[in-house]
């Protein structure tokens, strides 16, 4: 009994040292980031991109580049919500309910052109 309990300490110590090493590292990649975010808005003589100061948020309109501060984050969202809606129809599929109820219920009295279209119905909701 004594040996078994004595096992059971020296994993959980090895479980807490390997989770201090882990946290340790989370703290040292986050003041690495944190560096490099002061030095690239410190460097460029322009706001960061979104600043907290005295509990206003400041926006340095002119720094915006459409092509980098909106298309990018904008390609991210429509791939995130087309990835979600195919394991929504997926999931739906699979438990057996009615897909096509599922997208008349959406945008009701709509025909699709192709069955794949149907998608457009979840991804507008």
């Amino acid at each position: 009994m004594g040996k078994r309990l004595e096992s059971e300490l020296r994993l959980k110590e090895s479980e807490i040292t390997i989770l201090v090493e882990k946290l340790e590292e989370s703290k040292r990649d986050s003041r690495l980031l944190e560096k490099r975010l002061r030095l690239n808005s410190s460097g460029s003589g322009q706001y960061p991109l979104s600043m907290l100061d005295n509990n206003l948020l400041l926006i340095h309109l002119s720094g915006l580049n459409p092509s980098h501060h909106f298309i990018p984050p904008l390609r991210h969202t429509v791939r995130t919500i087309k990835s979600f809606v195919k394991v929504v129809i997926n999931e739906t599929r699979f438990a057996g309910w009615n897909l096509n109820l599922a997208v008349n219920m959406i945008q009701p009295g709509v025909e699709y052109w192709k069955p794949e279209h149907k998608c457009f119905a979840f991804e507008s909701f």
